[in-house]
């Protein structure tokens, strides 16, 4: 369950709208659909070439991953990956997350 072109809604949905079912088994919610979630990571065709080299500050396409509320259900999961670049803005998010200090 998620936010996709299939569940009609046209709009992005809050945190948890899915929840329980639309949880992970690590407890994160809503992982795929709703909007595309901006990665480090710097774009490779290839996931197996993906650099380590990801300097913030380098222009230059990044891997966006879990689809958009717009997109079919098939491009609405979390191993899914397309490019993107800083100048392009539309259905991007961020997904913060912390851990507690050690």
């Amino acid at each position: 369950m998620c936010n996709s072109l299939e569940a009609e809604l046209g709009h992005t949905t809050t945190v948890g709208r899915y929840s329980p079912a639309g949880d992970s088994v690590y407890g994160a919610a809503d992982m795929a659909g709703n909007v595309w979630e901006w990665c480090l990571t710097k774009w490779r065709e290839s996931y197996q070439d993906s650099a380590e080299d990801n300097d913030p500050e380098e222009v230059v396409g990044r891997v966006l991953r879990g689809g958009a509320f717009q997109f079919l259900c098939y491009f609405v999961r979390p191993w899914y990956r397309i490019e993107a670049y800083p100048s392009v803005r539309k259905l991007y998010g961020f997904r913060v997350m912390c851990t507690p200090l050690l």
